[in-house]
């Protein structure tokens, strides 16, 4: 996974950053050992994800590319959020 994240170092990425179905374009800064950032220009954040988090990677070799944001880039990175309900629904039945 490393080997293929470093080719991308410093270019644009289509990622979910903070939505299990939203992807956004962000720009790979970093890749470490065990972890990747992304900063993610529109909102100023640079956000760290370690390897155990990406679900996929779909990377596009020769041909038209993803689109994200208006900005065109070469991979996306699925990573996995832990989704968490709050509040609760419940149904009442009286029995007998």
């Amino acid at each position: 996974m490393r080997e293929i994240l470093q080719k991308h170092e410093g270019q644009m990425i289509g990622i979910n950053l903070d939505k299990v179905t939203d992807y956004r374009a962000a720009q790979m800064t970093t890749v470490a050992d065990d972890y990747f950032t992304v900063w993610a220009p529109t909102r100023k954040i640079a956000y760290h994800f370690p390897f155990a988090y990406v679900l996929s990677v779909a990377e596009n070799i020769g041909g038209a590319g993803f689109k994200y944001d208006r900005t065109n880039v070469s991979l996306t990175v699925t990573v996995y959020h832990q989704i968490l309900y709050s509040g609760m629904v419940g149904i009442s039945i009286p029995l007998g």
